[in-house]
């Protein structure tokens, strides 16, 4: 067995030619820009598939990403005596309201 240490980072460096390296380093960086602002947690999985032909070794790499989202507000709907969704409380009367002119409004208030 190899008594080197850095194998895990001399794969990363040179496996497809640097690729995998840059990929995983855009996917740390985005787990943390997202952990900045969600404060949730991100996850980074990375898998190496080694498989072996005669004196060749090939390593196929892969990564997944799990991202926290923004937290969203909910959509406040209600159901008619159908069962549809409405957005306006169908048990609701409408308030009939007026347009009002407030230059005209305070003018006849001044006059009063």
């Amino acid at each position: 067995m190899s008594t080197r240490t850095n194998q895990f980072l001399f794969t990363l460096q040179h496996a497809r030619g640097g690729d995998m390296q840059f990929e995983l380093s855009e996917a740390l960086l985005e787990c943390i820009e997202r952990t900045m602002q969600t404060g949730k947690k991100s996850t980074l999985k990375i898998e190496l598939n080694i498989t072996r032909k005669g004196r060749h070794y090939y390593i196929a790499d892969s990564h997944k990403t799990s991202l926290p989202l923004e937290d969203r507000a909910p959509t406040v709907m209600f159901v008619d005596d159908n069962g549809d969704l409405c957005r306006k409380d169908p048990r609701q009367r409408e308030m009939e309201l007026e347009e009002v002119d407030f230059e005209q409004a305070r003018g006849s208030a001044a006059a009063e």
